[in-house]
C-alpha cells in the first residue's frame, strides 16, 4: 500500500512538472505586455513573425512606443528575432476596445538581424533607420493628418499568432515542393501565416535556409493559382512586392469559384 502511494505521488510530480513546463512553453509564446493592438498590427504585417522570440526557449514579442502624433498614431518598435522580421518600425493608425486599425503593405520599414546591435532595451530607431526612411514611413501613414479609415485594415485584437485554416499537411508538401534543395528541418517552425482578405483569401510564408523564401496565397476554397506562388528575393524590403502579388491573386475582390 506505501508503495503504491509513493509511486502514485511520484506519477503525481511528473505529471505537475509537465504540465507547469508545457504551460510555460505556451505562456512564453503569448504577448503579455501593454500593447496588444499594436503586438496584433505587426503579426498581421510582417512577413514570417510569429509573435515570439525564439532562442533555446520562446520568449514574447517586444515592443516600444517611440512616438504618438496629433490623432494618437503611434510610431514603435517590434522585435522578435527571427531573420524574416528582425527589428521593425511600425505605425498604427488607431485601435478601439476590440479591433486594432492600420494601412496594409507600407506600415513598416524593417532592417535583417545582422546589422541589429541593440539588447533588449531597443535603441533609437535613428541608430538603425535613416531620417528619410522615417520621414517616408510617416508620409505613407499620414502622420499627422486626420485619419483615413476608408485606407485602413482591421484585425481583431489578439495575445498570440493564429495559425491560419490551410491544413499544415497541404503546407508541409508545398514547403519541400517549392523550396527544394533549400528546404530546412523541422518546417513547422518555418512556415508563417500572415494574414486574410475580406473574402478568406489567406498568404503564407515558407522559410527555407540561406535566406530563401516562398510566399503563397491561397484562395478562400484553399486551391491557389499558378501564379499564386512567389520566391521572395528580398526579406526586408518586399513591400511593393508583396502588395503587387497580392493584387495580382484577387486580394479584396469577390471570389468566384471554377
Amino acid at each position: 500500500m506505501k508503495k503504491c502511494l509513493k509511486t502514485a505521488k511520484i506519477n503525481l510530480l511528473i505529471v505537475t512538472v509537465i504540465a507547469i513546463a508545457v504551460g510555460c512553453t505556451n505562456r512564453d509564446k503569448v504577448y503579455d505586455g501593454e500593447y496588444p493592438e499594436l503586438y496584433t498590427a505587426a503579426i498581421h504585417s510582417l512577413l514570417g513573425s510569429t509573435g515570439y522570440i525564439q532562442s533555446e526557449r520562446s520568449f514574447p514579442a517586444i515592443i516600444k512606443e517611440i512616438d504618438e502624433d496629433a490623432y494618437a498614431r503611434k510610431l514603435f518598435i517590434y522585435y522578435e528575432g527571427s531573420h524574416i522580421s528582425t527589428y521593425s518600425l511600425m505605425i498604427s493608425q488607431k485601435s478601439d476596445d476590440e479591433y486594432t486599425y492600420f494601412y496594409p503593405d507600407y506600415n513598416f520599414i524593417s532592417v535583417e538581424e545582422s546589422k541589429w546591435q541593440h539588447t533588449a532595451t531597443l535603441g533609437p530607431p535613428e541608430d538603425d533607420f535613416t531620417t528619410e526612411e522615417i520621414e517616408e514611413l510617416k508620409r505613407n501613414n499620414d502622420w499627422n493628418k486626420p485619419i483615413n479609415i476608408d485606407r485602413c485594415i482591421k484585425a481583431k485584437i489578439v495575445r498570440e499568432k493564429e495559425m491560419g485554416q490551410i491544413e499544415y499537411k497541404e503546407l508541409e508538401k508545398l514547403y519541400y515542393e517549392t523550396l527544394g534543395e533549400n528546404a530546412g528541418p523541422h518546417p513547422r517552425h518555418r512556415i508563417h501565416f500572415l494574414v486574410t482578405d475580406n473574402y478568406g483569401r489567406s498568404v503564407y510564408l515558407l522559410e527555407g535556409n540561406s535566406e530563401a523564401a516562398t510566399v503563397i496565397v491561397f484562395q478562400p476554397d484553399g486551391s491557389y493559382e499558378e501564379h499564386g506562388i512567389m520566391e521572395l528575393k528580398e526579406l526586408q524590403n518586399y513591400q511593393d512586392e508583396l502588395k503587387e502579388f497580392k493584387e495580382l491573386n484577387g486580394w479584396n475582390e469577390q471570389f468566384i469559384s471554377k
